[in-house]
């Protein structure tokens, strides 16, 4: 789930995993967080084939939205603990859209320091190009580093549009509700 840990020590960029880390930390979690998987990497990510958002991410952020309602983050922690998929799945369902808003701008952000990264890279190339250099003898690393981080945008991008997705559907759901006869 961590492609930055097979380039820094084994020197390649695995391209072909099929989870990364969400990059979704959490400052001073709670032990109700930890026991959600805040903390454990392995849990916290984003699948890399069309961008699904594991059900520790769900989860965490529902839990912390549910900080403004302790009633109903009790309920879901205990739903949690008890392993009750249908009143999780209820939770999820309740909060999909206020869930999917939350994590966006965390999305967008990575997409930007991706972006960022891309940018400069491609600067670099181009400059040693220009000096009428091999980038690959100047730089051996930097198509590799590419390469990496292009990956990580592609993915972060998947994510980007799978919660745009959600947006849009789950704001379609509540309109259409409110046109509903009472």
């Amino acid at each position: 789930t961590n492609p930055h840990r097979f380039l820094i020590i084994f020197g390649f960029s695995d391209i072909t995993m099929p989870e990364i880390f969400s990059q979704l930390i959490f400052a001073n979690p709670s032990d109700e967080m930890i026991a959600l998987g805040c903390n454990d990497r392995s849990e916290m990510v984003y699948r890399t084939e069309d961008g699904g958002i594991a059900n520790s991410v769900w989860d965490c952020v529902v839990y912390t939205l549910l900080k403004q309602v302790p009633a109903e983050q009790a309920l879901f922690y205990d739903a949690f603990l008890k392993g009750d998929k249908v009143e999780l799945r209820r939770f999820h369902e309740k909060y999909l859209l206020e869930a999917a808003l939350t994590l966006r701008p965390h999305v967008v952000n990575n997409i930007g320091e991706q972006r960022e990264l891309l940018g400069r890279i491609d600067g670099i190339m181009k400059q040693v190009e220009s000096d009428g250099l091999n980038v690959n003898q100047v730089h051996p690393q930097l198509s590799m580093i590419r390469q990496h981080n292009q990956f990580l945008y592609n993915v972060f991008e998947l994510v980007r549009q799978r919660l745009d997705g959600i947006a849009e559907m789950e704001v379609k759901k509540r309109r259409e509700a409110q046109l509903q006869p009472q």
